[in-house]
């Protein structure tokens, strides 16, 4: 099987032109081209996620910050990420994690499906647990570069991080970047526009942005967007995950970390040493703050999900709901889709309406229905190829009954017009 490449090319516009890395492999390869190398800014700009609360019949907004690379840049980020990922994979083999931490892995060839499968089977196949759920508070923008540094020269095997390291770590934590806002103002264009352009700016043109220049002065923080960040931040967590490993394995227990989402089960007997673990080392690692608001515990018992008080639960875990006995993707999810579909589907009404005939039928039917599900293989299908493949990797026929109903709920909104 030929291997991937590392490298990927991406049409966006930014400081330099769009490359193609094949002419740059040998530069980006030698350590001392890397020690001289000039790194562009980033260019942030805030991504907003808008999800439905079914609880509260609102829209909710999520907010990251997102600060993509240059095209060069990116190239050598890709390049000592697949190496680090290497050198990562080799040391959680030889401590024992190599199973509990899931993302951004490059040698476990699992998706979220197979990983919540295995959490969910691991529970089922107990007969009680106590099972806590958390995650990190800007998880990324607390990370301490300090420390960072120490296990990263850990996880490399040196004393020293090289010149060439030193450059690439020193570039994604004291990182530059300019707003994409402050350049749409600059150069008095549309985002549509400087997506157009070959350069989102000229060299004189960059020259004059760098007022609009901010520096990450702080000792803590790197940029989500980069290609090593997610590495990275595995990396700084290698002590952590190995302490609370180390203590669920020998307590037959089950831990699984994907980036800063936590899941800890362990017999219920172990519960208080698990919480102070818990508390200590969280404390022990700098820049760690768990959101108090994700916080969550639950028992398992007699194939069912309880909390605190006793009453029945669902745990829900990377897209699915899990009620001890039956796995089903999540309401939320499900909520999601039919919510984009009728927005399309209005949008093929009023073009419907306007035109007097039946438009965009074909494309809505490929994106919202199971008639899309069933193209050839080399196209990705759509939302309900990923409930098949949900229903066959859990074993789970309720999984699809979720959205069996798809067709007729469309057909009752959709607007026909018939052709004589």
């Amino acid at each position: 099987m030929r291997k991937r490449s590392i490298f990927k090319y991406k049409s966006y516009s930014h400081f330099d032109t769009k490359k193609n890395y094949k002419p740059f492999i040998n530069y980006i390869k030698n350590p001392k081209n890397i020690e001289k190398h000039g790194f562009y800014p980033f260019i942030h700009y805030i991504l907003r996620q808008y999800k439905y609360d079914n609880k509260t019949k609102d829209s909710k907004t999520k907010s990251r910050d997102i600060n993509f690379s240059s095209h060069i840049d990116r190239y050598i980020y890709e390049y000592y990420n697949d190496l680090l990922n290497s050198k990562y994979n080799n040391y959680a083999i030889r401590t024992g994690i190599n199973k509990c931490v899931v993302a951004y892995r490059n040698n476990l060839h699992k998706n979220n499906i197979f990983i919540a499968r295995d959490v969910f089977n691991f529970i089922r196949k107990g007969t009680g647990y106590y099972i806590l759920v958390a995650d990190f508070t800007k998880y990324f923008d607390q990370i301490c570069h300090k420390y960072l540094k120490s296990v990263l020269s850990e996880v490399l095997e040196y004393d020293k991080l090289p010149l060439d390291w030193y450059k690439v770590f020193r570039s994604v934590t004291k990182y530059s970047f300019i707003n994409l806002d402050d350049i749409k103002k600059y150069r008095g264009l549309s985002l549509k526009e400087l997506r157009k352009s070959k350069r989102i700016a000229s060299t004189n043109e960059l020259h004059e942005l760098k007022k609009y220049l901010k520096i990450n002065n702080n000792g803590y923080g790197i940029p989500q967007g980069s290609p090593i960040s997610s590495t990275l931040a595995n990396v700084n967590l290698i002590h952590y995950d190995k302490a609370i490993n180390d203590f669920l394995t020998s307590k037959k227990g089950f831990y699984r970390r994907y980036c800063d989402d936590i899941l800890l089960a362990v017999p219920p007997e172990y519960k208080e040493e698990l919480l102070s673990l818990f508390i200590n080392i969280n404390i022990s690692i700098p820049g760690l703050e768990i959101n108090p608001d994700k916080i969550q515990d639950f028992f398992y018992k007699n194939n069912s999900i309880f909390d605190n008080n006793g009453n029945k639960k669902k745990l829900k875990y990377l897209g699915f709901e899990f009620d001890g006995k039956y796995v089903k993707v999540r309401e939320k999810t499900i909520t999601s889709f039919f919510l984009k579909a009728y927005r399309s589907l209005n949008y093929v009404n009023v073009i419907s309406a306007r035109f007097k005939r039946n438009a965009y039928r074909r494309k809505f039917f490929n994106s919202f229905t199971h008639l899309g599900n069933q193209k050839p293989k080399r196209n990705k299908g759509n939302f309900l190829t990923y409930i098949d493949q949900c229903a066959k990797i859990m074993a789970e026929n309720g999984i699809k009954r979720q959205v069996s109903r798809h067709w007729d709920y469309f057909s009752k909104r959709l607007i026909k017009y018939n052709h004589k």
